[in-house]
């Protein structure tokens, strides 16, 4: 088994504040965080049902405030609780695609996150990657396609 951490399409996400004051904002990425049956930039295509296996799992993260994500690719499948930058709040199918929405982090405990807000802040664009342990087999006739 080895670490697979694939890159999807970032136009489809949105960088989001919330909030009147400064003070009170939140800042959000809101978008596609995965789709299967199409080539990744990683040109690696996943079957819907392996995806939907995955993404059942990962949502049981999701609903019990586990599901945190660092602002860059980790080089273990785990993330880094004291590299942590956001927390994914939402993930749902919409058609074939996975879309989420990730709230950053806030407070002085929390060094990538207030790195993460600073690029929203400055309109700087960033997407979602995926990542997991499993094995890959290629399929040539899907990468002709």
């Amino acid at each position: 088994m080895k670490l697979i951490i694939d890159d999807y399409d970032d136009s489809g996400i949105t960088m989001i504040s919330e909030g009147k004051n400064p003070s009170e904002k939140r800042y959000y990425i809101e978008g596609c965080f995965a789709q299967p049956i199409k080539k990744n930039r990683n040109g690696r295509i996943y079957p819907i049902d392996v995806m939907k296996e995955a993404i059942s799992k990962y949502s049981d993260l999701v609903k019990d405030k586990r599901a945190i994500g660092e602002l860059n690719h980790p080089s273990n499948p785990t993330p880094s609780a004291e590299r942590a930058s956001h927390v994914i709040e939402k993930l749902e199918w919409r058609g074939t695609d996975v879309w989420g929405r990730a709230r950053i982090l806030e407070g002085e405990y929390f060094p990538m996150a207030k790195i993460a807000t600073g690029l929203i802040r400055e309109g700087i664009k960033f997407g979602v990657s995926t990542r997991g342990l499993g094995s890959l087999v290629e399929d040539r006739a899907l990468n002709a396609k």
